[in-house]
């Protein structure tokens, strides 16, 4: 398995996009998938917003470095920060 660095470095190239577009892009997705994997955070956020956009329908169309969500049924606050402080 290729190190990360060499994984970003290789993103990069196959982009022609700037490095750190490139690094912030994979941390974004790293956390969604880390959303993902928590069935109550999974069910109870929205994704949405320009990155939403991004990584969705456009691809490489529009970056956006933050990302939006809307809560359904929303869990307390201190069961989301002890969940998300359990995934670093």
């Amino acid at each position: 398995m290729k190190p990360l660095r060499i994984k970003l470095q290789d993103e990069c190239a196959f982009k022609k996009s700037r490095a750190d577009l490139v690094e912030k892009d994979y941390a974004l997705s790293y956390i969604l998938a880390g959303i993902a994997k928590q069935q109550q955070l999974s069910h109870s956020l929205v994704f949405k917003g320009g990155t939403a956009l991004k990584k969705i329908f456009f691809g490489d169309y529009r970056f956006s470095v933050d990302l939006d969500f809307s809560t359904l049924n929303a869990p307390k606050k201190p069961r989301i920060g002890k969940r998300i402080a359990g995934h670093h």
